[in-house]
């Protein structure tokens, strides 16, 4: 049952920390380097950011989660809740992907967020020697 709520709170982590940080690159943006626009402006920047932001952060979210979520376990265990925490994400984020309809230029940066979450993922979890 721990390792149930581990692997649901390490998605949530993930999902939330994401958000997060493209929240705060918006509100760098609409702060520092253009502030007094239109709201619309806004959610236009956040549209193209959000995607860059996933794929530059999303990877070291990820190992930061998976680390902190595994490091207690030995590597075989680990190794395997990792499998569940990234199935689970990705299923997570390919079901809102399918959901909103996303644009096509949105699917590239989707599949490079993946496989650079993955690659962290993997690195968080292998065995030291």
């Amino acid at each position: 049952m721990k390792s149930f709520f581990r692997v649901v709170g390490s998605v949530l982590g993930i999902t939330i920390l994401g958000i997060l940080a493209t929240v705060l690159v918006v509100w760098v943006y609409s702060t520092f380097m253009a502030p007094g626009k239109p709201l619309n402006e806004y959610k236009a920047f956040a549209n193209v950011a959000g995607p860059w932001v996933s794929v530059l952060v999303g990877p070291l979210v990820t190992y930061l989660v998976l680390r902190m979520a595994t490091s207690r376990l030995e590597p075989a265990p680990s190794q395997r809740e990792a499998l569940w925490i990234m199935g689970l994400y990705l299923t997570l984020d390919l079901s809102v992907l399918l959901a909103t309809g996303t644009i096509q230029s949105v699917w590239l940066f989707a599949t490079i967020s993946a496989l650079g979450r993955c690659t962290a993922a993997w690195f968080a979890v292998r065995p030291t020697r």
